[in-house]
């Protein structure tokens, strides 16, 4: 398989765009006090965690810095990162939920501005009769969801180009040496050499994500999305967990995380809003630490626009 090549990732050629702007709580204030922000997004069990940030300045409203301080914002850095749990029943992400179990379906990104809550997925085009059936089930006549846009997507380095125009991102890679154990079919489903899109860049459990490989499934729970080449499956990794403990206990904001394994090598590709870049390289040294058999190390850290169209992914030693 050439894995050096980002078009492969452009495979997710359909796209969901659903918004949603309801009354009170931090919709309101982020209405009120013109936020703009890119989210976070944790799905564990019946609970949805979205946390959001606003860059601390000297010019901020004091009702801005009353309600950051009501709502016991965590400020590091000269940021604030606010954190929130969503009812179950805000509509929005309960019907993301249900999106995420198709088996194509990501999510692209998550925003807010000025009060208004903005999703995007991309999938696959064969799985489009399941995503208009979670639409016409979910978004009744009085919903507050409502959808933007259902269409090609323009792949997936559209999608981080578009959040680009908003929001400046970092790209930060890093290569690691697994042990043994991780390469098995128990914790590796898909042979040895894949590039894997996590379904939703940030969790707990399972790892569930979108693979592009020409090699055959090692496990019989993997589905097939696109035969020879997509598949769908949930593994485990304890070092990209790692990570996300870490990320989420700062409340890190990742926009999205691409994984890829060649041979013996397993990389991992984050996107991370720049005023984060540097906390992400703090964690990542971190989990170094803890997890010293994989022999970590950081060989990319750029603007994410520079990279996006070049061809690709991994430095010309690691192809």
């Amino acid at each position: 398989m050439e894995l050096k090549n980002v078009e492969q990732l452009d495979a997710l050629n359909w796209k969901l765009c659903l918004s949603s702007k309801p009354k009170g709580g931090t919709a309101e204030k982020t209405e009120k006090f013109g936020i703009e922000s890119e989210l976070g997004f944790i799905f564990e069990d019946e609970i949805t965690e979205i946390n959001l940030f606003v860059k601390k300045t000297e010019e901020m409203q004091r009702e801005m810095v009353i309600f950051l301080n009501e709502s016991k914002a965590m400020e590091m850095n000269n940021i604030y990162r606010v954190r929130s749990i969503a009812r179950k029943n805000f509509q929005l992400t309960e019907t993301a939920r249900k999106l995420l179990v198709i088996p194509s379906v990501v999510l692209s990104s998550f925003s807010i501005s000025k009060g208004q809550y903005r999703m995007e997925f991309l999938f696959h085009d064969s799985q489009i009769d399941d995503v208009s059936k979670v639409i016409l089930q979910e978004l009744m006549e009085k919903s507050d969801v409502k959808v933007e846009y259902l269409g090609p997507s323009g792949g997936f380095r559209e999608s981080i180009r578009r959040i680009t125009d908003r929001t400046k991102l970092t790209l930060i890679g890093i290569e690691t040496d697994p042990p043994e154990e991780e390469l098995k079919m128990e914790r590796n489903p898909m042979g040895t050499e894949w590039v894997r899109i996590e379904k939703t860049p940030i969790g707990r459990g399972n790892i569930n994500g979108i693979y592009f490989t020409n090699e055959k499934p090692q496990r019989e729970d993997v589905k097939e999305i696109v035969p020879g080449k997509i598949y769908y499956a949930a593994t485990e990794n304890n070092f990209i967990r790692g990570m996300d403990s870490l990320m989420s206990e700062n409340r890190i904001p990742c926009i999205s995380r691409v994984n890829i394994l060649k041979g013996r090598k397993f990389y991992v590709i984050t996107a991370v809003p720049d005023i984060f870049a540097g906390e992400y390289i703090h964690v990542a040294r971190q989990v170094a630490t803890s997890f010293d058999k994989w022999n970590l190390k950081i060989f990319r850290v750029q603007n994410i626009g520079e990279w996006i169209y070049r061809e690709k992914i991994l430095p010309s030693k690691f192809t």
